[in-house]
């Protein structure tokens, strides 16, 4: 009796083990696809001054896990900010294109939340942007703020990509 008990034990155990590994990847998965707005991607800009229609200052992109660093990191450029829609919307409804530029005034590409490094970006809100018919395929959901303003939840895409 004790030489058949064994095996079935063996067999139980084998299959409560699965069972939990299995139970514990699909909740990993869950989490991980959940949107959580705490694993989103940042862009803040400081507004320095203003020239033609356009604000000059800074940009920092806060990313909280960079996969090519495997950790977080903060990426920060000069950069200049464009309305690109009607300028008379609430500044929560506005679509912006955000160009990077380093200290000579020079194209400044930058790996943005974890997209392909580009110089020239585009941020549309969530909801989307009367001139942004589809989304492309590549593209990142970020909080933007403006002047420590929480502006909401944006679309980031590569101006090329337009």
């Amino acid at each position: 009796m004790k030489q058949k008990t064994f095996p079935i034990f063996i067999l139980l155990l084998g299959l409560i083990c699965t069972a939990s590994f299995l139970l514990f990847c699909e909740e990993q998965q869950t989490l991980s696809d959940s949107g959580n707005i705490q694993d989103l991607s940042t862009i803040s800009f400081q507004i320095d001054a203003f020239e033609n229609h356009k604000a000059y200052g800074s940009m920092v992109c806060a990313i909280p896990y960079d996969n090519a660093l495997g950790q977080a990191c903060e990426k920060n450029s000069s950069a200049e900010l464009k309305i690109l829609n009607e300028s008379l919307l609430p500044k929560e409804e506005r679509c912006y294109r955000l160009k990077l530029t380093d200290e000579k005034g020079e194209k400044n590409s930058l790996s943005l939340a974890n997209l392909e490094a580009n110089g020239s970006w585009e941020l549309h809100t969530a909801d989307g942007c009367e001139h942004l018919l589809a989304l492309p395929d590549v593209y990142a959901d970020i909080i933007f703020y403006l002047d420590d303003q929480p502006m909401g939840l944006y679309t980031l895409i590569s101006e090329s990509n337009q």
